[in-house]
């Protein structure tokens, strides 16, 4: 990439003479050639951009056009133009070649650009562009494949261009547009792109006005035409409780307007918006949220939306026998855990671990084993066979309900009771969070392959 102080003088120079090159091109139309075949060789550009007209003084691309087609870096420009400017998305579009817009209609394309002015902020202006290097590009392809695998030969002849602001620098948050090139090595804007992209972005307009206009039979319906099969599907009741939630959530929490949302990324697998103003959970300042709409297997719009629904505190506690017993970062030691749960079936010792704390001093990690459960302990286990330590993990293992955590959680309910209690659990990936005394705790669950989703297992740990 060329430094902005290389590249700004020279488009001073570029707009100054213009005119006089323009006079004098007939006797030195070489030395014209040579001077915009620099410019396409460019990997940035700063603003103010070239003038209407400077792409037809260059024709490098094969295809047929009723006039001149515009290269990669003039295109570039254009489009760069009207996504910072939309006031300028009509003449820009008359001023692209057909042909380099695969046909779109200027609605495609307007609505496009005013979804992409929407990653701009007010706050920080772009001021340049760059075509990123190759391996750059090779990155950014394969994070956007993982959720496009469809779009596998498009993804291939697409190119980001990163957008700048300030001095030249880039955002906190890579801002970028695409453009596509043919076998002949012509650039275009793809039309299938802009549909797949728009078809995205649709989908959150719908789930965000719905949400805003408290229409919970609609949320709901969106957010079960994300499901997976393969996944299983959530009943009636959960799906209704999650839009009831996410509505009582809009409602109260987030102030922003839907047309304030500023779009952090957006491609044909992914829309992600910032959401600027949001109440904290104590209601008493405001912070910044974000909610992504993802393009799932079934070529559907998956919704990452997460109200955040601590992990209860009461469910720091081992039941046995509906007996409420020990608690997980807690001590203990060998004679009362004999006298609550009796012998263990065996005592090993464990790895150390980071979520096992301080693995600089002394202590062990003891594995103690019952019929369905396990506790880990961090302390002390002595020659007699006895020991002491801190509760550090406690596990579930299989459906015998003896033991629970908290008087609810147990293996082998369901995975839609857990989400009659933890709506949002499979946002996160089934694992839920909370921090009680600046100690952080999570409790994971794992769940059956069959159609009923039972859990499997639970898992409860201190972690760092």
């Amino acid at each position: 990439m060329n430094s902005l102080n290389q590249i700004r003088p020279h488009m001073r120079y570029q707009q100054g003479t213009h005119n006089a090159l323009f006079r004098l091109r007939a006797l030195a139309a070489g030395l014209v050639s040579v001077i915009l075949a620099v410019l396409i060789l460019l990997t940035s550009c700063s603003i103010p951009w070239a003038t209407d007209g400077t792409g037809s003084q260059t024709n490098t691309s094969l295809i047929t056009t009723d006039g001149a087609t515009l290269d990669r870096q003039n295109l570039a420009r254009s489009l760069v133009t009207c996504v910072t400017d939309t006031s300028r998305i009509k003449s820009i579009y008359d001023s692209i070649p057909s042909a380099q817009l695969e046909s779109m209609s200027l609605a495609s394309f307007d609505g496009y650009i005013r979804a992409l002015a929407r990653m701009i902020s007010s706050s920080d202006p772009v001021t340049s562009f760059r075509f990123v290097t190759e391996t750059e590009r090779q990155t950014i392809i394969d994070a956007i494949s993982v959720n496009a695998s469809d779009y596998f030969s498009l993804l291939q002849v697409t190119t980001p261009i990163e957008l700048l602001t300030g001095d030249g620098v880039a955002a906190d948050q890579p801002i970028y547009i695409f453009i596509q090139t043919d076998d002949n090595g012509t650039p275009y804007l793809s039309a299938a792109w802009v549909n797949e992209c728009m078809k995205i972005y649709d989908a959150a307009s719908l789930y965000i006005n719905a949400l805003e206009a408290q229409d919970q039979e609609a949320v709901g319906s969106l957010i079960s035409d994300s499901e997976l099969p393969e996944e299983g599907v959530f009943s009636s009741q959960v799906i209704d409780y999650k839009a009831r939630e996410l509505i009582q959530y809009y409602h109260i929490k987030v102030k922003s307007e839907y047309t304030d949302y500023q779009i952090l990324s957006f491609d044909i697998s992914k829309l992600t918006f910032l959401q600027p103003e949001v109440l904290n959970d104590n209601s008493l300042d405001y912070q910044s949220r974000t909610v992504s709409f993802v393009r799932n297997t079934l070529n559907h719009v998956y919704i990452q939306d997460s109200v955040n629904v601590p992990l209860d505190s009461k469910n720091f506690y081992l039941y046995y026998k509906n007996e409420k017993t020990i608690r997980i970062g807690d001590r203990g030691d060998s004679n009362q855990f004999r006298a609550i749960f009796g012998d263990p079936l065996l005592v090993t010792l464990g790895v150390r671990s980071a979520a096992d704390g301080n693995t600089a001093d002394n202590n062990q990690v003891i594995v103690l084993t019952y019929s369905s459960a396990s506790v880990t302990i961090l302390g002390n286990l002595y020659d007699d066979g006895s020991w002491d330590g801190q509760i550090q993990r406690i596990r579930l293992r299989s459906a015998n309900q003896d033991f629970t955590l908290g008087t609810s959680i147990y293996t082998g309910m369901t995975r839609d009771e857990l989400m009659m209690m933890y709506p949002f659990a499979d946002q996160t990936g089934y694992v839920l969070k909370t921090t009680v005394d600046d100690q952080a705790y999570e409790m994971t669950f794992t769940f059956t392959a069959d159609a009923d989703r039972k859990i499997s297992a639970v898992k409860l740990e201190m972690v760092d």
